[in-house]
């Protein structure tokens, strides 16, 4: 027989996910909403990026491997700053293209500039922090400013140290 207990956690777990889902259906409202407050004209990604150059870089496309450095202001949809590195004496944040450290979108953005390149990127929460975690409510769409100010091939890595055994006399 089934006890109540179970029949009431059945009942939350229910009406969790009856909430997650209608955050994931009001994520996408709120990214059409941005998308006309701000008139942005460009299109999305397949992947759900919107990605608005402000200032168009020089030198290579960035690639997977290669080394970048930026400065960026992270902000959802409604304004609020999460996250930045601009303020007196930000240091850029550096990362290895491919390396997955950081949000899938952050990498998926990169590779779409240049060195002194700057843009504004709109990243859905399926390549962000999805259903949350932290600071970040679940769904939650991320604005990002970002500037690349360099980009490098990684340092090469030494190689491990051979260990030599030493014989006894």
């Amino acid at each position: 027989s089934r006890s109540k207990y179970s029949d009431l956690n059945k009942a939350a777990e229910k009406k969790q996910l009856e909430m997650m889902l209608a955050m994931q259906k009001e994520e996408a409202s709120s990214i059409s909403k941005y998308i006309i407050d701000n008139k942005i004209t460009v299109k999305p990604t397949a992947d759900g990026i919107y990605y608005i150059e402000t200032l168009k870089g020089k030198g290579e496309n960035i690639t997977e491997g290669k080394n970048v450095k930026v400065m960026y202001t992270g902000k959802f949809t409604d304004g609020n700053v999460f996250d930045s590195n601009m303020k007196p004496g930000g240091q850029p944040l550096e990362f290895l293209v491919g390396e997955h450290k950081m949000i899938p979108g952050m990498e998926k953005a990169v590779v779409m500039m240049k060195k002194g390149g700057k843009g504004t990127v709109i990243i859905p929460s399926s390549l962000a922090y999805g259903n949350g975690g932290g600071q970040m409510k679940p769904y939650a769409t991320l604005i990002f400013d970002i500037e690349v100010v360099d980009v490098t091939a990684p340092e090469p890595k030494m190689p491990e140290p051979k260990m030599q055994i030493q014989q006894g006399n």
